[in-house]
């Protein structure tokens, strides 16, 4: 008789949510021929790197025979190209429990996972177990890329960070909005594009505020927001201010520990990536599409292609939710998939898609026919592209 029960449905629905998501990934897990448990299937590529930092800390070297490049290279090489907020918590927890490293990171992506449901519990203020919510959630949980939530990577923790981010506006709760803020520049090289958002949508309220017909005294005008309008003044202070602050201290900690504060950068450059046209990448991937056609390495781009259209009609299930918060989401899924379809064919959008994952909430005054058809195709991609990660195919 739970119904019964006063918002029973608030504290058990994400759990419930969890359990079927997990076995569904577990499912994923058998059918790319794992038969283990927790790290066995759920530690691969990138996770061996958290697991190193987590245990030596950072390194940054010049790139070497040693790492398949030639003699006398300029690039750089280690393990200072990724964020340190996840290996740390790998640390303190494998120094509280004992347990391995790599049961510790699973543990936390599981845990991180978890809150983030309820964070997407409180945001939806499910107080009912009607279809709606379970549809809502379930979205939030199997977005694509989504099976890295289970994974040893850090990418549950950042979509919890973000969530909690979209709670404090949606909610105005401020009090922790900072350190969340202040966090995600720690968690995830991807997540600094976050700040590029909040800097846009500041600009966005600016000109929404802005009541004259002609700006003269940009400063004059700019300290008229501070004072005069609370949400302009809470995201610059609470929100960006924080943020720029994380990615400076990202930047002295690079230094202190590798000698040069733009490490993470001087890793990441090795790989090529620059700003291009979106379309010019969207031909690359239908090329190779082609090239890929009748083998499983297709659903790679196939995902690519498809979710560059699909994007905006994402954007437009979101434009029905009411609120503030709505233009920085909108401004966020533009910027978290088209600029990094932009910078190289290679990039891994199959894991930055699943940033996008508390976007998912504002889709809920959809009908639920409509989120039943979204929730099908992120099934299917969810479970192919999974197959992959476990395969080890995923880079």
């Amino acid at each position: 008789m739970l119904r019964n029960k006063p918002n029973s449905a608030f504290w058990i629905l994400p759990l419930t949510i969890y359990g079927i998501v997990f076995g569904f990934a577990e499912t994923i897990a058998l059918a790319g021929n794992c038969f283990g448990w927790w790290e066995n299937c759920w530690s691969r590529q990138d996770s061996g790197l958290y697991m190193e930092i987590a245990q030596q800390g950072h390194t940054l070297i010049h790139c070497g025979v040693e790492n398949g490049y030639e003699e006398g290279s300029e690039k750089w090489c280690g393990n200072a190209g990724w964020a340190p907020f996840y290996p740390f918590l790998i640390f303190l927890f494998n120094k509280i429990t004992s347990l391995p490293l790599a049961i510790c990171g699973v543990l936390i992506s599981h845990a991180c996972f978890l809150a983030y449901l309820y964070v997407c519990s409180s945001l939806l203020e499910i107080k009912s177990w009607n279809i709606s919510n379970w549809l809502t959630l379930l979205m939030c949980a199997i977005c694509p890329g989504g099976f890295y939530f289970f994974s040893i990577f850090p990418m549950s923790l950042v979509v919890l960070l973000i969530s909690l981010l979209f709670w404090s506006i949606q909610k105005n709760r401020w009090q922790f909005a900072g350190l969340v803020a202040f966090s995600l520049a720690l968690s995830y090289s991807s997540a600094l594009l976050i700040y590029f958002c909040i800097g846009v949508y500041l600009i966005f309220l600016f000109i929404k505020n802005y009541k004259g017909r002609k700006l003269k005294f940009l400063g004059i005008e700019i300290q008229k927001q501070f004072s005069g309008h609370d949400l302009f003044r809470k995201v610059f202070f609470r929100l960006f201010a924080p943020g720029i602050l994380g990615i400076f201290t990202l930047y002295v900690y690079d230094y202190l520990v590798t000698g040069h504060w733009d490490a993470m950068f001087k890793v990441q450059s090795k790989y090529g990536h620059l700003l291009y046209s979106p379309f010019k990448h969207l031909g690359g991937h239908f090329k190779l599409l082609v090239e890929h056609q009748n083998t499983i390495l297709a659903w790679i781009d196939f995902h690519n292609i498809f979710f560059f259209f699909a994007i905006p009609v994402l954007i437009v299930g979101i434009l029905n939710s009411k609120g503030p918060i709505i233009p920085l989401i909108v401004i966020f899924v533009i910027v978290m998939w088209y600029i990094p379809f932009s910078i190289g064919i290679n990039v891994s959008l199959y894991r930055g898609i699943s940033l996008l994952a508390p976007c998912m909430i504002f889709l809920h005054p959809l009908r639920p026919v409509k989120k039943m058809s979204i929730l099908l195709v992120f099934g299917v991609f969810y479970y192919f592209l999974g197959v992959l990660f476990i395969l080890s195919i995923l880079k």
